[in-house]
């Protein structure tokens, strides 16, 4: 059956299944993000002097560093898929486009991230990040913000 593709069923075929994925991998973040945000804005009320269960700050952190490792797993797994759908469509922008062809934009997207990144500093604001790196420190900085409210919670 897949034999008999043409290239443009071939290409349609990677593209949804790219779509499909990177849709998932912003929703699945976007999620994350509304339910740490929960989570810390209950944890925050845990803190303060007249909370009457401040045993549930050590919970509620406990649960915000599960839910960002999960959320980093995913995150790891729908990259995976993601990457897998760039390869298909490198291979196909390969097959009928020409090498020099600006229109190869999976190609050429690889080799000129490359050239960014080796020109860029280490400084935050000018250093290029992609998608999993910039999840993945927000996943850390919810992860540490568990942490925090775990000690704080051991400590009260």
């Amino acid at each position: 059956m897949a034999e008999n593709w043409t290239l443009a069923e071939k290409r349609e075929y990677a593209w949804q299944y790219f779509k499909i994925h990177a849709e998932q991998r912003m929703s699945l973040f976007n999620f994350f993000v509304v339910i740490s945000a929960l989570l810390t804005a209950a944890l925050s009320a845990t803190w303060k002097k007249d909370c009457e269960y401040p045993i549930f700050g050590f919970f509620l952190s406990g649960v915000m560093m599960v839910i960002s490792f999960v959320f980093w797993k995913l995150n790891q797994r729908v990259a995976y898929f993601i990457k897998h759908a760039e390869a298909a469509l490198m291979d196909i922008e390969n097959v009928s486009l020409k090498s020099e062809d600006l229109t190869r934009l999976f190609g050429l997207e690889r080799e000129k991230t490359k050239k960014v990144k080796e020109k860029a500093s280490w400084k935050l604001w000018s250093c290029h990040m992609t998608y999993a790196e910039c999840f993945g420190v927000v996943y850390v900085v919810f992860a540490v913000i568990g942490l925090m409210g775990m000690v704080i919670a051991i400590l009260r």
